[in-house]
C-alpha cells in the first residue's frame, strides 16, 4: 500500500466522482478547482442540506450561529464541467470506473475519491435504541435535540471526551440541566489526570453533573428515563446525548472488494487498493491510523488533489492542537500522533492559584507535545517546538519548571514574524506562510483572508490573529520581505563575486600614485580591515545569540542587522585579500568556513522569504560552519605575528 499505482490508459475526458459533501470532500473540490480550473467534477451528496461545517454545530444549538453562517459556497463554480447531485451512492464497479445513485444513475469517472466521512458510533448496551437517546453529528441530529430540549427536563450526555464536553457546555449555556456519564476521567484521550481533574473541577463549577462509572444499560420502556451504573448509581434523565465517538462509514468500500480495516486503507498518497480511488478524511485508514480530525482531513484533501492532477505528494501528519471551544476553560493538547509512541519524559509547571497547568513531553531532549489547562500565551511556540522536534536544553527544562516557559520572557512576536509553518489556524490547519502568500496577493481583510484559505471560518479562536497579521499591514509586511530578500541577493551575489572573479591584479609600479592592492598588502591597512572584520564577524555573532531576547527591538530588525553586518563583512573580506582565496591550507579553511557561513545564512535567509522548507536545514549549516572558525583565526593571527 505504500507504492503509488496508476495505471493507464486514463480518460481524462471523463469527470473526478467525489463521493461526499462534508468539511473534507468540499475541500477536495476546491483543492482540484484551485489547480485545475477547467477540470470536471462530479460531487455526490448524501444529505439533502448545503454542505456546512460540522466544527460548528454546537455553536448552532446555543444560537451562536445560524446555518447560513456555517454553510459552505459551492466552490469555483457551477456549471457544465462542475456538477453536484443530492443524491447517495448505492455500489461502486471498479471494473467499468463507474458509480450508481440511489435512483439507478450511472456516472462514470476517471478518478474516485470516497469522502463518506464517519457515523457516530454507538456501544452496544442495553435500551441504546430507546426513544430521545439521540447522537451529535450531523445537522438532523441539531435539529432534533433543539426540539427535544424544549420538552426535556434532563440531559445526559454519554461520553466526556471533547465532543461530549462541548455538547454538554452547549445545553447548559441554554439553561438546561445537564449530566455527564463518563466510564473514565474526563479528555481521556486528550489530558493527563491533573489536566483532566481541572476541567472536572470546572464543568461541577458550571453546574454539570459528572458521573465517572462505566454505563451498565440504558432504562426506559419505550422512551428513556434514566441510566444504570455498574457501581449501582442511576442517573435520571428523559434525553441522551450519546458522543462517544465515531466508526468511519466503509459500506461501499467494503462491497467494492476496497481492502478494509477499520477504515479503508490508504497509502501515502491517499489512494486505496485501486489505484484509481482515493478515501480521504474520516472514512480513511492510513498506516493503521484513523484520524478523526478535521485538519488531517484538510491535510489528505491536498495530498489526493495533488496526486489525482499528477503531482508528488504525500501525507505526513502534522502536530495537531486540539482545543476546548466553548467551554470559558482555555485547555489545549499538542501532539505528533505516533503510531509507535515513544516513552516520553515529562516537565510539568502546576500552578493552582492562577488555574494554571502545564505539561511538555520530551523524546530525547526534544518537544513532541504538550497539555495545558489555562491561559498560555506563548503556546503557539510550544507547537512550533513540536512541529520542528525542537531541543530543550537542561537550563531551558528548568526554566519551565520554575516559570512556564522554558525561554525567558520577551516581548510577544507579531503574528507576522512567527516562523512560516506555524499553524496559525488550528481548525483549518493553515500556517503564517499561507496567510503570508495570500497578503502578497493582495487580500487585505479578514473577511477576504477567510475566503480565500477558510482561516477563521471554524471555531474562530484566530481571528484576533488574522487581526493581528493584518495589523502589520500587508504593504508593511511586503516591504519588510523584500528589503530582507533583497540584503539576502546582496550577500548571495557578494560570495559568488568573492569566488568567481580572479585575485585583484598587482600593478606595475606604485611609485608617486596610490593602487587599491596597498589595502591587502600594506600591514597597517591589512591589520585595519583584519581587526575590522574580526570585529564585524563577533558583532554578527553576538546579534545572533541576543536577537531572540532584547525585548526594546522587534526580531525583524535583528535579522535584517544581522544581514547587513554580514554584507559589511563579505565587503571588507574582499579588501583584506584582494580577493585571493589563499594558498597555504590554513587560509584556505578559513576563506572556506567563512564564505560557507555567509552562504548558508543568505540561502536560509531567502528560503525564510520564500516560505521554504530547507531553511531549517541552511539554519542548521549556518550554525555549525561557524564552530571551526574561532580556532582557524587563532592560528591565522598568530602565522601572521609570530611566523
Amino acid at each position: 500500500m505504500k507504492k503509488s499505482r496508476r495505471p493507464l490508459p486514463v480518460n481524462h475526458e471523463l469527470p473526478i466522482v467525489i463521493i461526499g459533501s462534508g468539511p473534507v470532500g468540499d475541500r477536495l473540490a476546491r483543492e482540484l478547482l484551485r489547480r485545475a480550473p477547467k477540470i470536471p467534477i462530479v460531487v455526490f451528496e448524501g444529505e439533502q442540506s448545503t454542505p456546512y461545517d460540522r466544527i460548528n454545530l454546537v455553536k448552532v444549538l446555543t444560537g451562536e450561529l445560524d446555518w447560513v453562517d456555517i454553510e459552505n459556497a459551492v466552490p469555483g463554480r457551477t456549471g457544465s464541467e462542475y456538477i453536484r447531485h443530492h443524491s447517495a451512492i448505492s455500489a461502486i464497479d471498479r471494473a467499468e470506473r463507474t458509480v450508481t445513485d440511489l435512483g439507478g444513475r450511472q456516472q462514470p469517472y476517471s478518478f474516485l475519491t470516497i469522502a463518506t466521512g464517519a457515523r457516530a458510533f454507538l456501544p452496544d448496551i442495553p435500551g441504546i435504541n430507546l426513544k430521545n437517546v439521540l447522537t451529535f453529528r450531523h445537522k438532523a441530529d441539531v435539529e432534533a435535540l433543539t426540539i427535544r430540549r424544549q420538552e426535556s427536563h434532563r440531559i445526559a450526555v454519554m461520553g466526556g471526551g471533547v465532543l461530549g464536553v462541548e455538547v454538554a457546555c452547549g445545553l447548559r449555556k441554554m439553561g438546561a440541566e445537564v449530566c455527564i456519564v463518563q466510564t473514565q476521567r474526563l479528555l481521556a484521550r486528550q489530558m493527563d489526570a491533573k489536566g483532566s481533574v481541572m476541567v472536572l473541577a470546572h464543568m461541577r463549577a458550571l453546574g454539570i453533573e459528572v458521573v465517572l462509572d462505566r454505563t451498565e444499560e440504558i432504562l426506559g420502556e419505550e422512551a428513556v428515563n434514566g441510566i444504570r451504573m455498574f457501581g449501582g448509581q442511576v442517573v435520571e434523565c428523559d434525553t441522551i446525548v450519546v458522543a462517544t465517538g465515531v466508526q468511519p462509514v466503509t459500506d461501499l468500500a467494503l462491497t467494492a472488494g476496497l481492502r478494509i480495516g477499520r477504515g479503508i486503507k490508504v497509502n501515502d498518497h491517499m489512494q486505496t487498493s485501486d489505484p484509481m480511488i482515493y478515501a480521504v478524511g474520516d472514512c480513511a485508514e492510513h498506516r493503521g491510523r484513523v484520524y478523526g480530525l478535521l485538519g488531517t482531513g484538510f491535510d489528505h484533501a491536498a495530498v489526493a488533489a495533488k496526486h489525482i492532477l499528477g503531482g508528488k505528494s504525500r501525507f505526513k501528519q502534522r502536530v495537531i492542537v486540539t482545543r476546548l471551544k466553548g467551554v470559558e476553560l482555555p485547555a489545549v493538547t499538542v501532539s505528533r500522533l505516533e503510531v509507535d509512541p515513544p516513552q516520553y519524559d515529562e516537565l510539568e509547571y502546576d500552578h493552582p492559584q492562577s488555574l494554571r497547568y502545564r505539561k511538555l513531553l520530551l523524546h530525547r531532549g526534544r518537544v513532541q507535545g504538550a497539555i495545558a489547562v489555562g491561559e498560555w500565551p506563548e503556546l503557539w511556540q510550544i507547537e512550533e517546538a513540536a512541529q520542528r522536534g525542537r531541543r530543550l536544553w537542561p537550563w531551558q527544562q528548568r526554566r519551565f519548571r520554575e516559570s512556564g516557559n522554558p525561554w525567558l520572557a520577551q516581548r510577544p512576536l507579531p503574528v507576522a514574524e512567527w516562523p512560516a509553518g506555524t499553524t496559525v489556524c488550528n481548525c483549518r490547519g493553515i500556517s503564517r506562510g499561507a496567510l503570508s502568500r495570500v497578503l502578497q496577493e493582495g487580500q487585505t481583510t479578514i473577511e477576504n483572508l477567510s475566503g480565500k484559505t477558510g482561516a477563521g471560518t471554524g471555531c474562530g479562536k484566530c481571528k484576533p490573529l488574522l487581526a493581528a497579521l493584518l495589523g502589520v499591514g500587508a504593504a508593511g509586511a511586503a516591504i519588510e520581505r523584500k528589503s530582507f530578500a533583497v540584503a539576502c541577493a546582496v550577500a548571495l551575489l557578494l560570495v559568488f563575486l568573492i569566488v568567481g572573479l580572479p585575485h585583484w591584479p598587482a600593478a606595475g609600479s606604485v611609485r608617486g600614485q596610490w593602487h587599491p592592492e596597498i589595502l591587502w598588502q600594506d600591514r597597517s591597512w591589512r591589520q585595519a580591515s583584519g581587526y575590522g572584520l574580526l570585529s564585524l564577524s563577533f558583532l554578527a555573532v553576538t546579534l545572533s545569540l541576543r536577537k531572540r531576547w532584547i525585548n526594546f527591538v522587534r526580531f525583524g530588525k535583528w535579522r535584517r542587522m544581522h544581514t547587513l553586518i554580514g554584507i559589511a563583512a563579505l565587503i571588507l573580506l574582499g579588501v583584506h585579500t584582494g580577493l585571493h582565496l589563499g594558498r597555504s591550507p590554513l587560509n584556505v579553511a578559513l576563506m572556506f568556513f567563512f564564505l560557507g557561513i555567509c552562504l548558508s545564512g543568505a540561502i536560509a535567509g531567502t528560503s525564510l522569504v520564500m516560505q521554504g522548507r530547507m531553511l531549517s536545514n541552511w539554519t542548521r549549516y549556518h550554525a555549525f560552519l561557524f564552530w571551526p572558525l574561532p580556532v582557524l583565526l587563532t592560528f591565522h593571527i598568530l602565522s601572521s605575528y609570530y611566523f
